[in-house]
């Protein structure tokens, strides 16, 4: 067996992950070896001999590592590897869609932010277009001042918009509740009791190191004759949910493939309501940093300087005038005629 490398850059025929993942489905169904179907992925993959091991593309990425875990999954528990490929394609499509939906309704506010970040340099350009003059200001100490005072709330006011654009953004865990369903059901429609299910899938989640689900750890609980709430305070508290929709099948002996589905398909619907009203609130929330920021900032190197440079331009023309201006001189007038004021009177 071999082990499947590829980077990202690769990807160039325009085709989604989910399409990607559906191919490979296809490829496995129709009988191609596990070799074969991870070429309908991309078919200028490198392979190199590992322990044993078909790897998914990209290992840094999040489709990829689902990948690699379905296809563990399929060697170690015998379950056919189209199934889990397919439950996959499907949750990976539901991402996309909800992805989509996400940048759709962020698109205005992200562009709003971008035009606001060159909101001062604007200012600082209208100026001098207006009056030349401001140059003049801003090489004096008054003008070295302003600038500071601007920049300082420039980089605040972007610094601010970039965290709130990236917690718009925001990716998912690392330990992913909808992937967990997904392998946890093709295991159960293979033939693996609860506690078979629960144990390898937490071996294939994470085949080197501690088991960060603790699923392996609950599955051995279990098989102790533990309490089912005692067994489950190993598991992680992303994944506590499993724990409600598994309980019938443990405790009344039903099949848990309906629960775990509606589980993934809730976490999905709400993960996307959730984007939704991130990027709806980043509008509002943009107007933080607009308004104590960005605005200020415009004001101090846009206004301040075009106003100090006309001020001098006005001062400047009027003094001359004013200094040019005869001085009025006091004097009274008399019978022989105006005589100086300032003339004493003669005893």
């Amino acid at each position: 067996m071999s082990v499947l490398m590829a980077t990202e850059g690769r990807r160039g025929d325009g085709r989604t992950d989910a399409e990607r993942l559906a191919a490979v489905a296809a490829m496995s169904r129709a009988g191609a070896s596990t070799r074969e179907a991870w070429l309908a992925w991309d078919d200028g993959l490198d392979w190199v001999e590992a322990a044993g091991v078909l790897v998914g593309p990209a290992r840094d990425s999040r489709v990829a590592a689902d990948a690699e875990r379905a296809t563990r999954l399929a060697m170690r528990a015998g379950v056919p590897l189209a199934d889990v490929l397919d439950t996959l394609a499907l949750l990976e499509a539901q991402r996309e869609e909800a992805e989509i939906a996400r940048d759709v309704a962020a698109a205005g506010p992200r562009a709003s932010a971008r035009t606001l970040m060159w909101l001062p340099v604007a200012g600082l350009a209208l100026g001098i277009i207006v009056d030349s003059r401001v140059l003049g200001v801003l090489a004096s100490g008054l003008g070295v001042a302003l600038l500071v005072i601007a920049g300082l709330l420039t980089w605040a006011g972007r610094r601010w918009l970039g965290v709130l654009v990236a917690s718009a953004q925001s990716g998912e865990p690392g330990i992913e509740l909808v992937t967990v369903c997904a392998l946890l059901s093709a295991s159960v429609r293979a033939g693996l009791d609860v506690t078979g299910a629960l144990a390898i899938t937490g071996e294939v989640w994470h085949h080197q190191g501690a088991d960060e689900t603790g699923l392996q750890e609950v599955a051995y609980h279990l098989r102790r004759g533990e309490g089912w709430g005692e067994a489950w305070t190993a598991c992680s508290p992303a994944l506590m949910p499993l724990e409600r929709a598994l309980r019938p099948a443990w405790e009344k002996g039903a099949s848990p493939v309906a629960a775990l589905d509606a589980l993934a398909q809730s976490t999905l619907a709400r993960r996307k309501a959730a984007a939704l009203t991130a990027a709806a609130e980043l509008g509002v929330r943009m107007t933080l940093p607009l308004t104590l920021c960005l605005l200020p900032a415009f004001i101090v190197i846009g206004v301040v300087p075009l106003i100090a440079a006309i001020g001098a331009g006005v001062v400047g023309d009027v003094a001359p005038a004013i200094d040019s201006l005869p001085l009025p001189q006091s004097t009274t007038q008399g019978e022989g005629g105006p005589t100086p004021a300032t003339e004493g009177v003669h005893p």
